[in-house]
């Protein structure tokens, strides 16, 4: 951010430095009252501009910004739709990596559903990427993951202050009733979402036949 508000503020103070010494060094034409000032002033603009333009995009831009650009230009949304698919795509992402990272040495059954919920909230982050509506329809199911990550850390703390095994397995049963708690409102998501493919399926399929007819004519 420092480096997209800094660059662009000094190219006009380089430029304008630049064409005063020019203007010191070589007369100008007097053309009218003060119209060495508007020449300089319109050589300082014309300059500032021809730097911007050959300076290479990371210099001006941050990596965000420039994602957020060509997210924008993928999906032909406007900015503030593009940063908030992009921040809830940065959430699914870190929250599977805590999930993976949480991982201390837990039963074989308890890993395989951690692991598997942290691919899914990657699913999430891909659909979100690809098709950026799905974020409005999957941000319940990303903001009940804080809570899952929250219980999955903490049984991983638990874990690590080497608790006694009955304080070890009650919170074991309560994480997974809540994995498999998160892993049933994703299957209800994914059946949504099919149900509306299917549907514009069967509403293009419907059009479709519709005009075959109308081109065929009416049959004698």
């Amino acid at each position: 951010m420092i480096r997209s508000v800094v660059l662009p503020a000094l190219l006009p103070v380089l430029a304008a430095v630049a064409v005063a010494a020019f203007g010191l060094l070589v007369p100008l034409p007097h053309l009218f009252a003060y119209s060495d000032t508007v020449i300089l002033g319109v050589g300082a603009m014309l300059l500032a501009l021809g730097l911007a333009m050959m300076l290479p995009e990371t210099w001006l831009f941050t990596p965000a910004e420039r994602l957020r650009h060509a997210f924008v230009q993928r999906h032909a949304v406007t900015p503030d739709t593009a940063e908030t698919a992009l921040s809830l795509i940065a959430r699914a992402q870190r929250q599977g990596h805590l999930l993976r990272h949480a991982d201390n040495g837990f039963v074989p059954e308890l890993k395989a559903r951690v692991d598997h919920t942290a691919d899914s909230l990657d699913g999430i982050a891909r659909l979100i990427f690809d098709e950026p509506s799905e974020g409005r329809r999957n941000l319940a199911l990303i903001n009940r993951a804080d809570l899952l990550v929250e219980a999955v850390q903490n049984h991983s703390a638990l874990r690590r202050d080497k608790s006694n095994e009955a304080q070890i397995a009650s919170a074991r049963t309560s994480v997974s009733a809540a994995l498999d708690a998160f892993a049933g409102a994703i299957s209800a998501a994914d059946e949504r979402r099919i149900e509306a493919q299917i549907q514009k399926i069967d509403t293009a399929s419907d059009v479709a036949d519709t005009l075959f007819q109308a081109m065929r004519g009416p049959r004698t």
